[in-house]
């Protein structure tokens, strides 16, 4: 699986790329012969204002075929990142368990 991690009007710093790097190895671990490529993109959609701002986009790329997509906005990146990183988990898992239950019912 590749991993690409790229910030968007966001300082991503050493610490910041290798916490998310490690959130998303852990939480696709058990996914990892399934995906063939995940790209984060981490962006501050206020700039220096305060408020529910950084913003984590996910796309992850399946082998077989297919996308999942997710995106979350919270009020820091790490924050952003580890609930994308949930649902990112949730949502691969359905659409290969709705994969597998459409082979099964094709005759």
């Amino acid at each position: 699986m590749r991993m690409t991690i790229c910030g968007v009007k966001v300082s991503l710093t050493d610490e910041v790329r290798s916490l998310v790097e490690r959130r998303f190895q852990y939480a696709l671990a058990r996914f990892e012969h399934q995906l063939d490529s995940v790209r984060v993109t981490l962006r501050d959609l206020n700039g220096p204002r305060q408020g529910i701002d950084h913003e984590c986009r996910v796309m992850a790329h399946l082998r077989n075929g297919s996308q999942v997509i997710v995106r979350e906005v919270q009020t820091n990146t790490p924050a952003a990142a580890s609930l994308a990183a949930d649902r990112l988990v949730y949502s691969i898992g359905r659409a290969i368990d709705k994969r597998r239950r459409f082979e099964h019912t094709v005759p």
